[in-house]
């Protein structure tokens, strides 16, 4: 079976640039389009990105050209489309695209509350990607769009994913956020060192949706995703790391829990993706620690296996009884905030598509 074409949108900036060592000699995708703004677009791409990342740029795409998204949309050669465009540019290019035959796995925060559009964690919510169908049938559309949830969204998901079987009655969410999920010009050196700061705007609206739509039940009669009936509150901050958000949960089940019952359950928790041996998909999706000074962002953000999945594992540990509630427990759950919080499991769930026949 051929690979299907893909394109890259916002392919110079730094989120962009975060997608192409996950797409480098993939086995599923082949990105022949990278796309940018008027300002780069005919120029070769090395000459027009401004290079942020820790890696050299893959070697495939380091003389590739660079075009305008008019070119691209008018063109429409390709299968997918990886869009790394800020939301509110997102939000007008995406459906031209999607109408024009393509599926677009979108990182933009628009379209994220439509009722049938996925916001995907694989792992967590593998059955919401066949609202694809719906998708295509409700709009019209031969192509569709796909969303990542918010970065911040991720760490606090996968943590409860395992335990949703419980009854997830209510969750309390506090989070340091990495300055990196602010983008490279996003927070000011003068304003984060020696600094926390205690508001990020818009963030825990987002946080607090995307959990529940994402730990909810997909009704395919109706199209559309039942949100989790459980109350959620997040308090998120910003704090002085480079990449990877740490969240401290307090989540109270329905009934009581017993503490290893549910160590177990986070430690054995597999899903679709390892099932199917999907490439972005890490052996052990969330890593339990027993370490009570673990996870920490510096020697967790890349946890993950093989060498192509660092970075897609979570890190959860301090579980534990709240005092004496056996209905009540807290951890700590960490996730690289650019890699599973963007563009890796962007990559990931183009994945599980083209793996359940939907691309």
């Amino acid at each position: 079976m051929g690979r299907l074409s893909a394109a890259l949108l916002g392919a110079t900036g730094i989120a962009g640039q975060q997608f192409l060592p996950f797409l480098a000699g993939h086995p599923y995708f082949e990105l022949k389009v990278l796309s940018a703004s008027a300002r780069s677009a005919g120029k070769l791409y090395i000459d027009a990105v401004k290079w942020y990342q820790e890696y050299y740029i893959p070697n495939e795409f380091v003389n590739m050209p660079v075009i305008s998204m008019e070119e691209a949309l008018e063109k429409a050669d390709f299968d997918i489309l990886f869009c790394a465009l800020p939301s509110e540019i997102a939000a007008e290019w995406e459906p031209k695209f999607a109408e024009k035959g393509v599926t677009v796995f979108s990182d933009a925060g628009c379209f994220r509350k439509e009722k049938d559009v996925p916001v995907m964690i694989p792992e967590v919510n593998y059955d919401h990607i066949n609202l694809l169908t719906a998708q295509r049938k409700n709009r019209n559309w031969k192509g569709g769009i796909v969303k990542n949830p918010n970065c911040t969204t991720v760490a606090a998901a996968m943590a409860l994913a395992p335990l949703k079987k419980y009854g997830i009655k209510r969750v309390f969410l506090s989070s340091m956020q990495a300055v990196s999920g602010a983008g490279y010009d996003g927070v000011p050196s003068m304003a984060i060192t020696d600094n926390v700061i205690p508001y990020i705007s818009g963030e825990e609206e987002k946080v607090e949706f995307e959990n529940l739509k994402i730990l909810g039940d997909l009704d395919e009669a109706e199209g559309e995703v039942k949100l989790l009936p459980a109350v959620f509150s997040a308090s998120c901050h910003r704090v002085h790391t480079l990449y990877g958000h740490i969240e401290a949960l307090f989540i109270e089940f329905e009934k009581e829990v017993d503490i290893d019952d549910v160590k177990n359950s986070i430690r054995n928790f597999t899903s679709k993706p390892q099932q199917l041996g999907l490439p972005t998909a890490p052996k052990v999706p969330v890593i339990l620690t027993d370490d009570p000074f673990r996870p920490q962002v510096r020697l967790d953000r890349n946890a993950g296996e093989p060498e192509r999945c660092k970075g897609m594992s979570a890190t959860v540990g301090r579980v534990r009884y709240d005092h004496d509630e056996k209905n009540r427990i807290k951890l700590i759950t960490l996730a690289h905030n650019s890699i599973r919080g963007a563009a890796g499991n962007l990559v990931l769930t183009a994945e599980l598509a083209k793996a359940e026949g939907l691309i």
